[in-house]
This record gives C-alpha cells, sequence and structure tokens, in this order.
C-alpha cells in the first residue's frame, strides 16, 4: 500500500497556511500513459558548492540550494493527454541527479476556476496540492515546497470547462544539496551553536521562542521574529536583515515557526506550522542597520496558539541581554543565553555586503551558544524578553543592528515607527502578545549565570560546569 502525504494532510497535522483544496492527481485515478516529458538538470557539484560555503563571508545567508534557471512552461515541455469528457492532463517529470530534494520557482502562475496542480515525487509518498486559482498573485509569482528525492513530477488538470488556459511557468528549479529540511534524518544538528530550544534550559524563554522563526527564501536560509505593534492588533509584521532578503521576491517566502528537534538530543525536526509569502513594508536598504520589515500575507491562524509577536525596547542604552534564537546553519531552532550589556559596535567592514559605522549594532558574546550562516535575521532579547536587534553576523562578537537605530529614517519605506508604532503614542517599550490571547505570557524578571568550577573568569567555557538561575512570573491561566 502506497502513502500518501499530501497538503491536506498537513493542514490537519501542521496547520500549514498555503492554500490547497482537496483532491488527488488525476493520473492517481485514471489510466494515463506511463511516457511522458522528462527533462533532467546539468550535474552539480556539490564539493565546489560546500568549498565555497565554507569560506562565505561572516553575515552570509547559509546556502542550501543550487539554482537552475529555465525557461519551462505548459507550451515548451511536459506532455498533455486528453481525459474524454472531463478535461485535459499536463505532466512534466523533473530530474536532479543526487538531489535531497527539489523546490520549484514560478514566475507565471496563473489558473481558470476548477483547474488543479500538483507536485509529488517519484514513488508519489509526497505530494503537495491541490493548487488552483485560489494560489493566483498578482505579481504571477508562486512557489512549490520542497519535494523529497532527486525528480519530482508536475501535474495539471484543466477541464473543459475551463474560461481561459492556464499558465504555469517554471523560472528556477532548487537543487537541494545539504537536506535542509533532514528527510533522510541523517544530519546531526550543532550542539556548538546554542541549545536545542526544547531542552529543559528554554522552557522559561518560550515567548522568545515562539516568536522566532526559520526563513526559507528559496535555496537560502535566515532567521526572523514576529514583531508587535502599539495597536496590539497582530498585524503580521516580521524583522530580519536587509542583507538576508535584499534583490529577493519575498512573495514566495516560506515562515517555518516551529521547526525544532522533538527531544533535547535529538536530531529529528519536523517542519511544523509555516506561512507562504510576504510583502516589503520597511528596510535599512543597507548594513545601517541591517534591517527589513515584512507583512506575512498569509495567515497566521488564531489555531497557531504559540506563535507569539515580540515585544521591543527602543531604547538607546545598552540592554542587558539574555537569549537569542535562531536557526544556526539551518538547523531545527537553537536558543543563546547571556546575562551581560551588550556593548556598541565599532565600525565594520562586511565584505561583500557593506560597510556599518560605529555605533549602529549592539555586540554580544554569548555565554552560552553562537551564531552562524543561518542565524542572519535573528533576534536578541533584553532581560525583559523584549527585541532589541537583529543579527548581521560576527565571530566572536556577534553584533545585531540595533532595533533603535531603524526607528527613525528618511521615510516610512526606510524606518520602523509607521508601522510598529502606527498610533504615534512615542512608546518607549511594548510588551508581546499571541494570537491566542488566553496564551500565558512569561515574564523574565532576572537570568543569572555563575560558574562552578573552572578558571574563575566567570564565563562557563567547553570543560566547565556552571548553573544559571531564573527568575519569573508565569501569571495564572
Amino acid at each position: 500500500m502506497k502513502k500518501y502525504i499530501f497538503s491536506a494532510f498537513y493542514l490537519m497535522s501542521f496547520v500549514l497556511s498555503q492554500k490547497t483544496i482537496e483532491g488527488l492527481p488525476m493520473s492517481f485515478n485514471n489510466q494515463l500513459s506511463e511516457e511522458y516529458h522528462v527533462i533532467e538538470m546539468p550535474v552539480v557539484d556539490v564539493q565546489k558548492l560546500l568549498d565555497e560555503d565554507a569560506i562565505a563571508p561572516a553575515g552570509t545567508p547559509t546556502r542550501y540550494g543550487k539554482s537552475h534557471y529555465v525557461d519551462y512552461n505548459l507550451e515548451n515541455s511536459g506532455t498533455w493527454e486528453v481525459i474524454p469528457s472531463q478535461g485535459r492532463v499536463w505532466r512534466l517529470k523533473i530530474i536532479s541527479r543526487n538531489a535531497f530534494a527539489i523546490g520549484i520557482y514560478y514566475d507565471n502562475y496563473l489558473l481558470p476556476e476548477g483547474a488543479i496542480f500538483f507536485v509529488y515525487n517519484e514513488n508519489e509518498e509526497m505530494v503537495h496540492g491541490a493548487y488552483s486559482a485560489l494560489n493566483n498573485q498578482d505579481d504571477g509569482l508562486f512557489a512549490t515546497p520542497l519535494i523529497e528525492g532527486d525528480s519530482i513530477i508536475l501535474e495539471y488538470f484543466e477541464p473543459d470547462n475551463a474560461s481561459f488556459n492556464g499558465n504555469i511557468e517554471i523560472e528556477r528549479i532548487v537543487h537541494d544539496y545539504r537536506d535542509i529540511l533532514n528527510f533522510n534524518n541523517q544530519n546531526t544538528p550543532s550542539s556548538r551553536c546554542g541549545t536545542n530550544v526544547v531542552c529543559p534550559e528554554g522552557e522559561d524563554f518560550i515567548d522568545q521562542i515562539n516568536a522566532s522563526s526559520w526563513l526559507d527564501m528559496g535555496s537560502y536560509i535566515c532567521s526572523g521574529s514576529m514583531i508587535n505593534n502599539t495597536s496590539n492588533d497582530l498585524t503580521p509584521y516580521y524583522m530580519t536583515a536587509w542583507h538576508c532578503t535584499d534583490g529577493l521576491n519575498e512573495s514566495t517566502f516560506r515562515f517555518y515557526f516551529n521547526y525544532e528537534t522533538e527531544t533535547c538530543e535529538g536530531s529529528s525536526a519536523s517542519n511544523g506550522s509555516h506561512s507562504y509569502g510576504s510583502i516589503l513594508i520597511a528596510t535599512s536598504g543597507d548594513v545601517d542597520p541591517d534591517f527589513t520589515l515584512l507583512e506575512i500575507t498569509d495567515e497566521i491562524s488564531d489555531t497557531w496558539d504559540d506563535v507569539f509577536y515580540a515585544g521591543w525596547d527602543r531604547s538607546s542604552s545598552p540592554p542587558l541581554i539574555n537569549s537569542g534564537v535562531h536557526h544556526p546553519g539551518g538547523d531545527p531552532k537553537k536558543i543563546n543565553f547571556d546575562d551581560d550589556y551588550a556593548q556598541h559596535s565599532p565600525g565594520i567592514n562586511w565584505q561583500d555586503i557593506g560597510y556599518s559605522p560605529p555605533g549602529s549594532h549592539w555586540g554580544v558574546i554569548w555565554d552560552v551558544g553562537c551564531t552562524e550562516g543561518g542565524s542572519s535575521g535573528s533576534p536578541a532579547y533584553n532581560s525583559d524578553g523584549r527585541f532589541i536587534g537583529q543579527l548581521t553576523g560576527g565571530n566572536s562578537w556577534a553584533y545585531y543592528g540595533k532595533f533603535s537605530r531603524g526607528w527613525d529614517g528618511d521615510s516610512p519605506s526606510s524606518r520602523l515607527k509607521d508601522w510598529l508604532d502606527p498610533d504615534n503614542t512615542n512608546q518607549m517599550t511594548l510588551d508581546g502578545i499571541y494570537v491566542d490571547p488566553d496564551h500565558p505570557v512569561f515574564e523574565l524578571n532576572n537570568v543569572t549565570f555563575a560558574e562552578v568550577y573552572g578558571d574563575n573568569d566567570s564565563v562557563i567555557n567547553p570543560g566547565e560546569t556552571g548553573e544559571f538561575v531564573v527568575n519569573i512570573e508565569v501569571p495564572e491561566v
């Protein structure tokens, strides 16, 4: 018996929010030809890509995919077949040898009512769809999630009574050479760059963890955070780094909120709930202070009661840091800890992405954890659990673009205050809020770290032992 994994099933299990409707590919229930058009991508030199990744400059998003730019559509590719008295079916098989998974990006997607579109792997165990006219966008852009394996089948059904001929034009095929979603369950998450958020150490930082997500930008990975505004109206604003999003199509981004391991020591992780698509609201346009504010256009379902819209603090005084949440190297969600005041940054030359002047970032040396590619755009929080900046990068120091520095700017498109304080309250701080207003909000009062055995430098280094104490208020529920 074949095991089918459908997007509709995901909607029940993980509340995935990219719009799909019920249905099966027509080839599953109709006797169609086994012969149809197959296209094979050029061979990918994985070692060359890995070597390039190893020397990528600090602050570079984690790359997981090789993009093949193509121009395939319903007219110049694939095979059509007629189903009498119903309509016609178009199928195309794409092979990218040795890919762990394949993702497809489209630059002209427009379907008539009644038409349905699927992508699935060769053994038909992973099926995404049915996509339909509900997925039509004004810009014509569309993307389908990664499908496990090195071959993918695209199938489109157009009914006889369709009001027009649909358009499906493929712009880019992504060859996943890292198994970024760990389909094979062989990746071992880094134990160096943070603690798995499901570990006991993360329990008291649940709000900060629930605000953060893994950001898939199509062959590259960053991190980011939901963020609240003074109207507390759950506008789905999302903060990440400018250098993550620059030059990319925000309308095809995917936001995975619960990509985390199942156990503290485990490596297995489910994708969790995700939203698809966003629009650019405001951006610094450079690495001073390297922010992008997006608005997610897909639904943040009210059944996702564990999505937190982080509060913030726009003070220009150095904050006392307590945590940072991120996806280092594209790993499942991690958390870092600290109990020191951030420092004003020096001037920094970020090589390929520009120069940030002195004082544009908060500098942090994490007591527990570190950052690496994939952590870019991730949030740092102060001792009140409020957002104070998003990560640009760094080595021994991690540098977070100051939230306070992004507050003002020349226009609404280059500053935060118009969006995060729409009523011009001039608040300096704001608490966070859950999608579900009855969800408990944890208030962190104090976090302290102490070295128990080691060199007495007040830092818990590898091979030493220590303890941390958390003072926390939990409201009654």
